[in-house]
């Protein structure tokens, strides 16, 4: 960190290992019975970066296969946040680049995608992926727990359809369906949940090693970040708290808020017009080419596949710097 001139407090600075922007942690704390800092002369805290987040990750990442997939949700107490449609973008964009990284000669790191939401499952729809119908005789839940693969290199899981009309869905349990992706090697796993703290939830979200609370840029949306990081830490997650905006559109400034949070936004994915038109047409919009759009997707498959890195690293500093939760 740069010293102030005349002595004062550190400013931010850039790392000169990694070109990461760094923030003295003074700068992101509030003071104890207040807001965030405030004043002419303060600085809008930056959405953390992928260097910021990937450098600790990275350097401090332990050798050696890890034991278990990584698993990954977005979470909102609030509904319509776009929760289903960054897990299949986030999802598709994982599987291009271990495409990409195998391609180069790396080693594969199969990702998997899950729908474990009960009241409206939605990413087969989002994919243009049928389900499939329910094997006979079949009664638990269980025995609907297959993967299957998919075109953009992906491993779906997706709930069958109904045995018969008017029948309820059979939805496998997200435990069934994660353990099946974990003896597939799929080396990351992207879940969709319900925007609730049902049973089915509360199974993910006690096994998932990262949670990205979904925000978006509108007063509504800063109250339900709020609400359900609040949720979040009473069930022990603090760790694994992450935020992402979704429908950013750059004229809202959430440092107070993050800053109130003391929390990181992995990414801030733009408002784009093209993820809506992907969704009539059953495409995944972050593939379509080379903008804001597939920038900020990209920025967050890295953060993810760095946390998946450093998943043995045993505190929450190690992955998030001392921004945890």
């Amino acid at each position: 960190l740069a010293q102030s001139p005349g002595g004062g407090s550190p400013r931010p600075g850039r790392s000169p290992e990694t070109g990461a922007l760094l923030i003295p942690l003074s700068r992101l704390r509030p003071e104890a019975g207040r807001g965030a800092a405030s004043g002419p002369g303060r600085e809008p805290l930056p959405g953390a970066s992928v260097r910021a987040l990937t450098a600790t990750a990275g350097a401090a990442a332990t050798a050696g296969a890890r034991r278990s997939s990584h698993i990954v949700t977005f979470f909102s107490l609030k509904g319509g946040t776009g929760r289903t449609t960054l897990a299949v973008e986030l999802a598709a964009t994982l599987a291009l680049r271990s495409r990409a990284a195998v391609a180069s000669g790396a080693r594969p790191r199969p990702v998997a995608l899950i729908d474990a939401t009960e009241r409206s499952p939605a990413v087969g729809l989002r994919l243009g992926v049928a389900p499939a119908p329910a094997p006979p005789g079949d009664t638990g839940p269980d025995a609907a727990a297959s993967l299957d693969p998919h075109e953009l290199g992906l491993l779906l899981g997706i709930p069958p359809a109904p045995p018969a009309p008017h029948h309820p869905p059979v939805t496998p349990l997200p435990a069934a369906l994660i353990e099946a992706a974990e003896a597939r090697g799929a080396d990351v796993v992207v879940v969709d949940i319900d925007c609730d703290l049902g049973p089915r939830c509360l199974q993910v979200l006690r096994r998932c090693d990262q949670v990205l609370v979904t925000l978006t840029p509108t007063a509504g949306g800063v109250l339900d970040a709020y609400q359900s990081t609040a949720v979040l830490r009473r069930l022990g997650l603090r760790d694994r708290i992450g935020y992402v905006v979704n429908r950013w559109r750059g004229d809202v400034d959430l440092s107070d808020a993050m800053a109130d949070l003391r929390g990181v936004i992995a990414a801030e994915v733009p408002d784009d017009h093209r993820v809506v038109d992907a969704e009539n047409c059953h495409r995944v919009a972050g593939l379509d080419g080379d903008g804001p759009l597939e920038n900020a997707l990209t920025t967050l498959a890295a953060v993810v596949e760095a946390a998946a890195r450093s998943e043995r690293l045993p505190t929450a500093a190690a992955r998030w710097g001392n921004h945890a939760g």
